[in-house]
């Protein structure tokens, strides 16, 4: 699991996370059963930890992989206050921005609410 990097701005769109297998796949239907589960509960988790580290109005997770033969799925949140007139797929271009301080401290949040469950890394 990562954050989302700073944009041009130093800033990161609050709570985009995005995960991966540890063996490199180019495509969701090229993991492997117990892959695909393992990933399956990180995502799950992942948004129940949001739910309460940002507490957000809605959790979505989407992949996408268009222009990168690589499996990566994205778990972002919809935060409350988005206007209605952004679309789900858009809502972390209205989402908070957050230096890297605040991203490290909500990494930080999220690894300690998954540290029982699932083994992750360091980076952010």
């Amino acid at each position: 699991m990562y954050h989302a990097p700073p944009d041009e701005s130093g800033l990161a769109s609050l709570g985009y996370l995005y995960i991966e297998s540890d063996r490199h796949v180019a495509y969701l239907g090229d993991l492997t059963d117990d892959e695909a589960a393992a990933l399956g509960r990180l995502r799950t988790r992942l948004a129940a930890a949001l739910r309460f580290s940002v507490d957000p109005e809605f959790v979505f997770a989407a992949v996408i992989g268009r222009g990168i033969a690589h499996f990566h799925e994205h778990v972002f949140c919809r935060h409350r206050g988005t206007p209605p007139d952004v679309a789900w797929d858009a809502s972390d271009e209205a989402a908070p921005r957050a230096d890297p301080a605040r991203v490290a401290e909500l990494v930080s949040d999220l690894r300690e609410r998954l540290a029982d469950v699932i083994r992750l890394p360091t980076e952010t």
